[in-house]
């Protein structure tokens, strides 16, 4: 994924101008996803936007769209003075960690700061191991509670073999692939692309799906 700092007194405002969803509706400790949409109604990516820090905000998006969005984005914030953009793709890691046994887990490695809020979309900064962890309970599978662990390069290896040691399996990307689909979330390059509208009927999100396909043959 390509993770993207975004700060600044006008860090919102750009981010209203960009992202279909309301940024300046979150708070300090909250989340949402959201959609980079184009002029023509279609979605240019599809992103999570982070807001860990006041006037600081951390929006990922795509791997395979990072150089492209980067670019729109500096094309976008030409009027704005305020607001300046990182790019800490090779900064900041991101470990996803996700199923029934995940907080559990993530509890047991904690060394300071607690999961203060179960709720989806809530943040918190806590360390693990010494490390400071930016934890987002967000996820893209069907598992009602997960979380994704944001960290700096230089220890995150440290933090993955700290979650391994306490129970946490490696997966591959492919399994988050179908578990996305059980719960029909759409992704980048097969239900959502620029030359689908962002709002057009559910059903055109999905007409690449051979899910769709065979439940429309049957």
């Amino acid at each position: 994924m390509g993770r993207f700092i975004i700060k600044g007194k006008e860090a919102a405002s750009f981010l209203q101008k960009v992202l279909i969803n309301n940024a300046e509706a979150l708070h300090v400790g909250e989340s949402h996803y959201t959609l980079i949409q184009d002029e023509k109604g279609c979605s240019k990516d599809d992103a999570y936007l982070y807001y860990f820090k006041q006037n600081e905000y951390l929006l990922i998006v795509n791997a395979s769209n990072r150089v492209k969005d980067w670019q729109y984005f500096k094309e976008q914030s030409k009027d704005l003075s305020e607001v300046s953009f990182h790019d800490a793709t090779r900064d900041i890691d991101m470990i996803s960690l996700q199923g029934p046994r995940s907080k559990k887990i993530l509890l047991s490695v904690l060394s300071e700061g607690t999961l203060l809020e179960p709720l989806k979309n809530k943040l918190d900064i806590v360390r693990i191991g010494g490390f400071e962890v930016l934890i987002g309970r967000t996820g893209y599978t069907g598992e009602p509670l997960c979380f994704e662990l944001f960290v700096g390069k230089k220890y995150s290896l440290k933090v993955w073999n700290t979650l391994i040691s306490a129970g946490a399996l490696p997966t591959g990307l492919g399994a988050r692939d179908t578990l996305r689909l059980e719960v029909n979330m759409p992704l980048y390059g097969h239900e959502l692309s620029e030359s689908i509208p962002v709002f057009a009927p559910p059903l055109t999100f999905f007409v690449n799906s051979k899910l769709l396909k065979i439940l429309i043959d049957y």
